[in-house]
């Protein structure tokens, strides 16, 4: 066993967009780590992170329950 900081490299790429998000896809994680697209025209209020396919993404709220999941292919430039 080997810690995440060992195998990954940390990447806090901000995504700054003043009304609707365009081509970024908003997601959801579930407690499956499972990815969705999330139903969302405009950008969130607070900051936003840019994630792309193969990226280890986890919910800031729910990583506790399990909410830790990969950018898949179908979602090319995730929020």
């Amino acid at each position: 066993m080997l810690p995440l900081h060992a195998l990954l490299t940390e990447r806090r790429e901000t995504v700054q967009i003043g009304g609707a998000l365009g081509d970024w896809q908003a997601i959801t994680i579930k407690f499956s780590g499972e990815v969705l697209p999330r139903e969302r025209v405009h950008a969130f209020k607070g900051a936003m992170f840019a994630a792309y396919p193969g990226d280890l993404v986890f919910s800031k709220i729910d990583a506790r329950n399990g909410a830790v999941g990969l950018i898949p292919a179908s979602i090319p430039k995730a929020v």
